[in-house]
């Protein structure tokens, strides 16, 4: 279950998609799953009205839906509200943050990477990603694949990466889920170290 974000803003304000920093792949009791360790931030933007008044302050909510994980799973759901003051000075930065902030930039997908990639079917349990990197690339020896929607790919089965050759790129074969992804397979590959 990937966790669920519902934020509910006052009039004027509207919030952008949610930045997902890169999931990590945890293995335990031959069950793969795909989550977050420790501290993670899940930024999202959030606009402002050109009308905003001075010194009127603003309520911020949100409704949070995630699983916490240890040797089981726990679904937990809370309520959150911060309620901000609103000025015409300089905001000031809460170094408490910078470095949290900081690591989850670090963490996010990189979208403007030269490395293409693209989906297609070998049969009716298999997906092919076929994966075109830029000229002197270091390729990882190991890639996942992680899904945007759930149950389009089976996370527990082997992820195979393939080399190529034959005139083919590199590629890897992830086994279909039982969800239909339609037209376009959107998501995340992931290496276990950086790779560029």
């Amino acid at each position: 279950m990937p966790p669920s974000i519902n934020v509910i803003l006052p009039d004027g304000f509207k919030a952008g998609e949610i930045q997902w920093p890169v999931p990590s792949r945890f293995s335990s009791g031959g069950e793969v799953t795909f989550g977050y360790q420790n501290e993670v931030l899940f930024l999202r933007e959030i606009s402002i009205p050109t009308n905003l008044q001075i010194r009127t302050p603003v309520s911020l909510k949100a409704n949070i839906s995630i699983l916490l994980c240890e040797e089981t799973c726990v679904p937990v759901q809370v309520s959150l509200e911060i309620i901000l003051p609103v000025t015409d000075s300089v905001p000031q930065v809460d170094t408490r943050w910078e470095k949290l902030f900081a690591k989850n930039r670090k963490e996010l997908p990189d979208s403007t990477s030269t490395w293409r990639f693209q989906a297609r079917p070998m049969d009716e349990r298999r997906i092919q990603i076929e994966i075109t990197p830029p000229p002197q690339a270091v390729f990882p020896a190991t890639m996942y694949f992680f899904p945007d929607q759930s149950s389009v790919v089976q996370i527990n089965a082997p992820q195979i990466l393939q080399s190529g050759g034959g005139g083919h790129g590199p590629s890897l074969i992830v086994e279909r889920g039982f969800a239909d992804p339609g037209p376009i397979l959107s998501g995340v590959l992931v290496a276990p170290v950086d790779w560029k």
